[in-house]
Formats: C-alpha cells, structure tokens, sequence
C-alpha cells in the first residue's frame, strides 16, 4: 500500500481487507470501511499514526482488537452498527464520536483513556468494563442501556448521568466521577461502589414504590430521619436557620465536640452548630446548663439566690444526644426548639420546667423517655414529629397536660 495515501475511501465492493494492508501508512488522514468488508486481516490497519477521521460501516466485531488504539492524531469516529470490540480505541485522541442507531454494545476499555467529550449511547444495550474510563465525557443518557460493566466511567468528568430502571450497573461503574445526584435502578442491581468517591446523591424514580424505596434505604442504612428519596420529592429536614449565639458563651471541648456548660447570662439561646470551626455534637453532662436551674419550690436543697432565667433554647441539627436531665429544674423555660433528629429525649429531661409551653422537635423524635415532661407545663404546643415510636412510663407525671395528638411511627 502506498504510504502517502492520505484518503482511504474504499469500493463499496471490496469484500477483504487483508493482513497489513494499511500497514505503515502514517500519512493516511482519512479513512471509510464500506459495509460490503467481510474479513479484516491481522495488523491491517498498525501504525496509522496520522489518522484523524474513521468512518466504520461494516460489522465492527470483524476488526481485530485495538485495531485503533494509541493513535494520538485521531479525532473524529462514526461507526454505523453492531459491537464495538475491546480496546478499540483505547489510548486515541479521540474527541467525537457518533454512534447511528445500529450500535448495540460497546467492548471492554473500548475508549478508554481517551479524550472524549461527547457521545450518543441511547441505543447501546451493553457496555463492558473500563470502556470510558479516564475520558472527559460530561453527561451519559443511558436510558438504553441494560448492562454496566465494572469501571465503566470510573474517574470519568461525569457530571450527570441516566440510567434504566432496570439495569445491572457493575463495580465502581461511575467511582470517582462528579456525580452529585443519580436516581439508581428499582428494580435492577447497584452496588455502592460504582459512586464510590463521589458526592452522589441516590435516589429512586418516582414511580418506585415504598416496597423498594424501603429496601434500599434498608440497604443503604439511611438513618430514620434522612430516608432516601424518589426523583423529584423534596426532603423534609430542615437545618436550624437561627443567628447562633456567641461562641464564648459556652466551655466547649474541641476535641469531643461537646459543649460543657453555658456561662452566658443571654435568656434566649441558640446552640451554634460548630464552635472554632469543630462540629458541635452534644453535651459533656447533665449540668451543662447548671447555670439556668432554679430549685425554688423543689426538693433539692440549694443556697443559690440567683440563676439565669433561661426563657429559650434552640439546639441545631449536629446535635448527637441530650444527657438526661440536663434542662430540668429550667424553672423559667418557655420555649424549647431541636432541630437535631434524636432517639430520645432523655430521662426527666424537662422536669420542674413549670413554664415550658412550647416544645418542637423539627426533624423529630423516637422515644419520649421516662419522666421527661415530669411536673412540667402548660405544655400547650407540643410537636414530636412523624417518627415517635414509644412513649415511656410516666413520661408526663403530674404534667400540665390538656391534650395530647402524636403522629406515631408505630402503636
């Protein structure tokens, strides 16, 4: 073959493309396989280094393997039909690729490394393991296509991605990509690993039904108060949006994240959710608000005359648990608003708070403990949220308690 053949435009008639036909021909820019080649010899088309555009007509499975993997120069594909073999292309400088509807699978490493941007895969039934791995593609409409194999984006630009709800998705198909949302096959498979490394949010179609939106959060391990969500639903917790108060109002251990006592004399308090830049997750014990308890009228016997008259405390979300009876004996307590979605209350939690009206647990609550609104009251507004599974022994003893409405989990 002449080796300053720049334009490989065959006959529509040509049936064989032999062994080393195109061997060497570094000069060649472009180049048409016709539909009418059948077989495709060894090392036909080795060291087309200058090759920038390849039109595939025929049947690709009859190309040998990597048959155009490597070439830097190459830019531009178009492959009309059939089965793209593995590594193909593997290495190339290829940055378009356009696939007509007659393409149904894609090999192995078939572009991987490449530095594609763009494709259309809405036809493509299989794609095998590692075959866009390193490339620079975007977004994939993979509605199509019914078998991801292991890898097959892994460290991908992916930003946005579709997927059938009936797919099988392999290993670490889009690890390392930057998904941030991907509404995973129902009824298909997924494992965890093809998100690994990623900011992906997972979430169900929204025909999906509460059978296996609860199965995957099963899988998932989805804490009670951040379930998965199908596409298109909105979730229901909600940050605390309140102005904290001033960080050196509390003692506070950045190594535990624990606040130990309130030292400020402010009678409405918000708990910040992170203090020096460190996460607050709770309270070091059961007199972090030492501060604020009045034991006027009480059985404990004290020598205090004055105390903080804590009218309202907020607690963010970051908050782990609550020690039991920290806010009790809180004589002047109004208002108590968590936005921490917690399992209990904690034992006695607001005993003697004779002021305490307003209760709310934004993001709810499981189990409200014994003795936690003992001798407390009015109690006029209380909200436990949609998760409260048990009420404890007593937990309302001697409470000023009118009525009591519970949206419960379980009965």
């Amino acid at each position: 073959m002449n080796s300053s053949l720049k334009n490989g435009d065959l006959f529509d008639s040509v049936t064989t493309i032999g062994a080393r036909a195109f061997s060497g021909c570094a000069q060649l820019e472009e180049l048409t396989i016709p539909d009418s080649v059948t077989e495709i010899g060894a090392d036909a088309f080795s060291g087309l280094t200058g090759l920038e555009k390849l039109t595939i007509l025929c049947d690709p499975a009859i190309i040998p393997e990597g048959s155009f993997a490597n070439l830097p120069a190459l830019k531009d594909v178009t492959i009309a039909k059939g089965a793209i073999p593995a590594r193909m292309f593997e290495g190339s400088g290829l940055t378009r690729l356009t696939l007509d509807a007659g393409v149904t699978e894609i090999g192995a490493n078939a572009f991987a490394n490449t530095a594609l941007t763009t494709a259309n895969l809405t036809d493509v039934t299989k794609i095998g393991a590692n075959a866009f791995v390193n490339t620079a593609l975007t977004t994939a409409d993979l509605t199509g296509v019914m078998e991801i194999g292991e890898g097959a984006f892994e460290n991908a630009a992916l930003e946005a991605v579709r997927l059938n709800a009936n797919a099988s998705v392999g290993e670490r198909a889009f690890a390392n990509t930057k998904l941030t949302q991907l509404v995973i096959p129902a009824s298909g498979s997924f494992p965890l690993s093809a998100v690994e490394n990623t900011n992906a949010e997972l979430r169900l179609s929204a025909d999906a039904t509460d059978e296996q939106l609860a199965a995957w959060n099963e899988t998932l391990a989805r804490p009670w108060y951040d379930p998965m969500l199908r596409e298109g639903e909105v979730s229901k917790f909600v940050k605390m949006p309140f102005k904290a108060t001033a960080a050196e109002n509390f003692e506070f251990n950045p190594e535990t994240g624990l606040i130990s006592a309130y030292i400020g004399t402010d009678v409405d308090v918000v708990v910040p959710r992170e203090i020096d830049g460190v996460t607050v997750v709770g309270f070091a014990n059961y007199n972090a608000f030492d501060s604020c308890q009045d034991y006027t009228d009480s059985s404990v016997e004290t020598n205090r005359t004055e105390w903080v008259h804590l009218r309202t405390l907020v607690l963010p979300e970051t908050i782990q648990t609550l020690p039991d009876m920290m806010l009790a004996y809180c004589q002047q307590l109004e208002t108590f608003i968590c936005y921490a979605p917690l399992e209990s209350t904690g034992s006695s939690q607001f005993m003697l708070c004779r002021s305490l009206n307003n209760v709310i647990y934004v993001n709810g609550i499981l189990r409200i403990d014994n003795y936690a609104f003992d001798s407390a009251g009015p109690l006029g507004n209380l909200y436990f949220g949609e998760h409260l599974e048990s009420i404890a022994s007593q937990a309302f003893n001697f409470a000023g308690l009118s009525s009591f409405v519970a949206d419960a989990a379980k009965t």
